[in-house]
């Protein structure tokens, strides 16, 4: 009788340490396939050599560095019927004023460029230009364009602004707004080009 009970205690450490193995063997599984689960829905992200962060760039205002040719930023031939008055460049706007001269009541064709560089740190994409007439009626035939659509950092760019001018019967003052557009980290920018005649 002694001999039944010394089998059975043995077969139950047995059934313990068979029990306890089982357990680290589960828990062991259970612990490799957390593991692999989340690399597998985990980003990984390695940086070999410099990582730099790229700051926002804020806003809505284009900020160009306009290259400036005898004290002014757009140029052109010189405009029968029209005399400079001045540049002003306020933020994002460039309004450069003229005065109606003696004009012989026949279309002037006006032709002014401004060149400006990316000052950004980031491209500027999917350039526009568009231009309106916002008052007189003095101005028509007005066209505008880039000659490029995207600017990496530092590069330069032009905007050409045409229009007809015509002295009779003129409504001063009368203004062309140009208006650029570039993106630029995901979000629209603008800078203006304003032209008024004047009396």
């Amino acid at each position: 009788m002694r001999g039944f009970f010394k089998r059975g205690k043995m077969r139950v450490k047995r059934k313990k340490k068979i029990n306890l193995i089982y357990y680290v063997v589960v828990f062991l599984v259970i612990s490799l396939l957390i593991t692999v689960g989340y690399s597998l829905f985990s980003e990984r992200f390695n940086i070999f050599g410099t990582a730099k962060s790229v700051p926002l760039v804020p806003g809505n205002e284009l900020d160009f560095n306009l290259s400036n040719s005898g004290g002014r930023y757009s140029s052109g031939p010189a405009i029968k019927g029209l005399d400079y008055l001045n540049e002003t460049l306020n933020g994002n706007v460039l309004t450069v004023n003229y005065a109606k001269g003696n004009n012989n009541n026949h279309p002037n064709n006006v032709s002014l460029t401004i060149e400006f560089a990316n000052k950004y740190h980031v491209n500027l994409t999917n350039g526009v230009a568009t231009s309106v007439i916002q008052n007189g009626n003095t101005i028509s035939n007005l066209t505008s364009s880039l000659n490029k659509i995207s600017l990496t950092p530092n590069e330069f760019g032009t905007l050409t602004v045409n229009f007809s001018f015509i002295n009779r019967n003129a409504q001063l003052p009368s203004t062309v707004r140009t208006t650029i557009r570039y993106t630029v980290q995901g979000k629209f920018q603008y800078f203006y080009f304003d032209v008024t005649i004047r009396n």
